[in-house]
């Protein structure tokens, strides 16, 4: 029963040795949106999760579909155009570095 518990531990309690304040209170509400609302966009969250998995064809399964996306994600890499050296790898003259 959590009303003995916090009766037990007299508003006070250490969880890994940090000290905690034990509070009661009511649930309060975190925005202004009404219920309705919120279920509203809950719904179309998902509809829309659902359609963009359908699309992509996550819905298919087994180890055909992991291994194409995984040569997608490789084809993709290597598409990429240059990417930037790291810091140091080129030296580079600048004009202001030069003295000009």
């Amino acid at each position: 029963d959590a009303e003995v518990a916090a009766e037990a531990c007299q508003g006070k309690a250490v969880v890994a040795a940090v000290p905690l304040r034990v509070q009661w209170g009511k649930p309060k509400v975190l925005d202004t949106m009404d219920r309705d609302q919120r279920m509203a966009q809950a719904r179309a969250g998902r509809d829309t999760a659902r359609a963009v998995a359908g699309s992509s064809g996550a819905g298919t399964s087994g180890p055909v579909s992991a291994q194409s996306g995984r040569a997608a994600r490789e084809a993709e890499i290597e598409s990429m155009s240059a990417v930037a050296p790291p810091p140091g790898a080129d030296d580079v003259q600048y004009a202001s570095l030069a003295g000009d």
